[in-house]
């Protein structure tokens, strides 16, 4: 993807690269994963606070017509529409907003690459022309 800055409710587009040296054998597929996860930790006197949620977990197949992939090089388009009311992305000592973009073949075991997104929700929206 085009590592900018995007905002809640436009589309992620992009293509997974694969290169492969030995044979990869699969079972369900290979699939693309958008993550989004938030998380905060409070000190207070003798106690921690600590406290974490999936904003938003969505994945969709890119390979799973057969049970191999061969040695080469693949490339597979995607796009993923990005919910207009997700929040923007914020790391602070307390806590943050993540948001990671990634592979995985069968039940998410095997990661190939994972990449940060980072999204940016407006305060307000803006005045149509």
């Amino acid at each position: 993807i085009d590592p900018r800055n995007y905002f809640s409710g436009e589309t992620l587009l992009g293509k997974v690269k694969l290169s492969v040296g030995t044979p990869i054998a699969y079972s369900r597929g290979l699939f693309l994963h958008f993550r989004g996860k938030e998380s905060v930790e409070v000190s207070q006197e003798d106690r921690d606070h600590r406290g974490e949620r999936i904003i938003v977990d969505r994945s969709q197949s890119v390979l799973s017509d057969s049970s191999t992939i061969s040695s080469g090089r693949y490339c597979w388009r995607f796009s993923v529409v990005l919910r207009p009311n997700l929040p923007s992305t914020y790391v602070d000592y307390f806590g943050f907003i993540r948001y990671m973009l990634f592979t995985s073949i069968d039940d998410g075991a095997t990661h190939f690459f994972s990449i940060p997104v980072r999204i940016i929700c407006p305060l307000t929206k803006p005045i149509p022309p």
